[in-house]
């Protein structure tokens, strides 16, 4: 056996030390990149966060080394409801955790509550909100709760009351209804055996068009036929009786028939319009939007949406448009310009302005608050997706409409 001298034992040695830190190094950092690192941001700031039951600090947060598999989070802030997320972690994955708290000291009560989905809710005459749902039921409500009365048509109501003294409903199966909007008493009811596809405001009736293609003006007072129109593919524009078909003409109802007020010279409508003022329609078209006047048929402005529209409304001179990804966007409804968006993470259903806030229902998040610039305010979070909301004259109360809870009387807090 040959000798070795000190210095190869050394040399020997010092290998040996340099190949297991080299292992134990490569091991630590194939070890660290397999655990996964989680951000979370809370609005308002200063959350306490927990994961899996672990307090590990406030928002704004960042953590690492989280394990593979599904994690807990829990954040809780006084004067916010606590919030339970799970998630997902896969090796090594980064993930971005943002919520909104929704705000407990918003004052919120349940006057009615509904054992099928809720349709809509109006508001066709100052202080009579108009619930109506899947069952058939329409239901009156006034500002402090009270159920004036209640009406059943006998199939599910799809298409909302008209505005007036009358509440004139239609059903799924082409029965419509007229109710005394003070006392709910049924003025008349008439029915279309090859049901409806829209019932809409004109002047002084109501404009129904069946599933077969005829149109009829109907007399709110007594259900009489005032007019018959030949066939037309008309979709109701929501607002002061105007009514559109896909191929760009618009009408609106008069007591003599259906008067045709304006014709795009260039393509189709798609399926959402909404009035700025009494004269400007905004609608779906290719990309985007397009606002052109009634009146003398120009083009005002064009604007580009990205994602598939699903909420365009006109608040004064708010246009704003939600999308399936859960973005809402506000453009000005006099140039179109794009004055704010914001990311709710659910698609937007409903918009209501009141105290110069702009209040966005969504299908999971409840309603969020923002100014008229767009800076968040607040959120209140509902059991359900909200399809509806309506304020009140002296913009104090909010009713939002639950689909499969109920009417919610939302009490405006002052920092809203």
């Amino acid at each position: 056996m040959a000798w070795i001298g000190p210095r190869r034992v050394w040399h020997v040695v010092l290998g040996i030390i340099l190949l297991v830190a080299g292992l134990f190094t490569y091991t630590y950092v194939g070890y660290m990149r397999a655990k996964g690192a989680l951000v979370v941001e809370t609005w308002p700031v200063g959350a306490a966060v927990y994961l899996d039951g672990e307090y590990r600090g406030t928002t704004p947060l960042r953590v690492g080394r989280i394990n593979v598999g599904v994690i807990e989070v829990r954040l809780v802030l006084a004067g916010y409801e606590e919030a339970n997320v799970k998630l997902a972690f896969t090796v090594g994955q980064q993930r971005h955790l943002r919520v909104v708290l929704s705000d407990q000291r918003v004052e919120v009560t349940w006057p009615l509550e509904v054992t099928s989905p809720l349709i809509g809710i109006q508001e066709p005459r100052p202080g009579r909100v108009i619930v109506t749902s899947a069952d058939g039921g329409v239901t009156a409500l006034n500002w402090r709760g009270e159920r004036l009365w209640q009406f059943f048509l006998g199939e599910t109501v799809v298409h909302p009351p008209s505005p007036g003294a009358s509440v004139v409903v239609g059903g799924l199966y082409g029965r419509a209804a007229a109710i005394d909007v003070e006392s709910g008493r049924l003025l008349w009811e008439a029915s279309w055996p090859s049901g409806t596809r829209v019932v809409g405001p004109g002047a002084g009736e109501v404009v129904v068009l069946t599933k077969d293609g005829r149109v009829f003006g109907v007399a709110t007072t007594d259900g009489a036929i005032r007019w018959q129109a030949a066939a037309i593919d008309l979709r109701w524009g929501q607002r002061r009786g105007v009514f559109y078909t896909r191929a760009g003409e618009f009408y609106q109802g008069d007591e003599d028939g259906l008067a045709l007020v304006a014709r795009l010279p260039d393509g189709t409508v798609l399926g959402r319009l909404a009035m700025v003022g009494d004269d400007v329609v905004v609608m779906e078209k290719g990309e985007g939007l397009r606002a052109v006047s009634l009146s003398d048929h120009g083009l005002r402005w064009t604007a580009p949406v990205e994602g598939t529209v699903t909420m365009l409304q006109a608040l004064g001179d708010h246009v704003v448009v939600g999308t399936e990804d859960g973005n809402v966007l506000v453009y000005s409804g006099d140039s179109g310009e794009l004055r704010w968006r914001a990311e709710l993470g659910s698609s937007p259903t409903a918009a209501a302005i009141v105290g110069g806030k702009i209040l966005v229902g969504s299908v999971q998040h409840g309603v969020y608050a923002f100014t008229a610039g767009g800076d968040l305010v607040g959120r209140k979070a509902f059991p359900g997706a909200v399809v509806g909301m309506v304020v009140s004259e002296d913009q104090a109360l909010v009713a939002v409409g639950v689909r499969d809870r109920g009417v919610a009387l939302l009490r405006v807090p002052p920092w809203w």
